[in-house]
């Protein structure tokens, strides 16, 4: 089963690797794409030649330098997992993939790494509603969204122009509704981008990155621990004392964790 997995992405790896350097360099001035160029060059030889390590390490230089892309935050996670480091593997496939949620490769592989994790926490079922709203908004990215919505807005101006001036009554009775419909699908279109902005920017989910930790009841070691969790839990932070983080697991339960056995998704 390991043996398979990592065959696989390794192939992966190489069909992905032109596109993320493409997708790293198409935005950049020409100085900042050499250096760009070189450092993933270096990272993808090193993870060619087995030195996970320093592939892991020029990845993340490169993320460093302010650049990202759902690609090469995959390719970091696939180093991760060849280093058996699966807190991070998960930490990464997870930014892959909410960067790009039709990004099936990451799926894949996440879910793979998923099944190799210690803890088997079943998730509280979603109302139909709201996985609706989350399969709508991946759809497009923010700025898709954002574009949307402005142009239903001055289709809202334009329909509010012919009800003021055009002198059939028939004509801006049709105009004064046509407002209000493309209005409620401007604001629909805008709640849809600022949901998608919110997934990607705005999650306050981290990953369990520590090999072990406690989740105890209270913010401070001496507390009582509830629970023994283990790399690659997901879990969504509510609360901050010092450096201890009130977190949310997938199945309602709460509790404190030391914040650095933790990594923001």
């Amino acid at each position: 089963m390991h043996q398979h997995f990592y065959h696989y992405i390794n192939k992966v790896f190489i069909a992905t690797g032109l596109v993320s350097l493409i997708i790293l360099m198409s935005i950049q001035p020409a100085t900042s794409q050499q250096t760009a160029q070189q450092s993933f060059e270096a990272a993808n030889a090193a993870y060619q030649n087995g030195d996970y390590a320093s592939a892991i390490e020029a990845y993340n230089n490169i993320l460093a330098s302010g650049k990202h892309s759902a690609t090469l935050y995959f390719n970091l996670a696939n180093a991760h997992a060849q280093q058996q480091e699966l807190g991070y593997a998960i930490l990464f496939y997870e930014k892959a993939c909410r960067l790009n949620p039709h990004f099936e490769a990451a799926k894949a592989n996440k879910a793979i790494i998923e099944n190799r994790l210690k803890d088997n926490i079943t998730p509280i079922p979603q109302i139909g509603l709201v996985t609706w709203w989350q399969n709508t908004y991946h759809f497009m990215s923010p700025i898709g969204w954002f574009v949307c919505a402005m142009l239903f807005s001055l289709m809202a101006i334009v329909t509010i122009g012919i009800w003021l001036i055009h002198p059939n009554r028939s004509t801006k009775r049709r105009a004064f509704g046509g407002t209000f419909v493309v209005l409620i699908i401007s604001l629909l279109t805008l709640g849809l981008g600022y949901g998608r902005h919110l997934s990607i920017y705005g999650q306050q989910d981290a990953v369990i990155v520590a090999k072990q930790t406690d989740l105890k009841n209270g913010a401070d070691a001496d507390s009582q621990t509830a629970q023994t969790l283990h790399e690659g839990v997901v879990v969504k932070r509510v609360d901050q004392i010092g450096d201890w983080e009130k977190v949310r697991l997938a199945n309602g339960e709460e509790g404190w964790i030391a914040q650095k056995d933790l990594q923001a998704i």
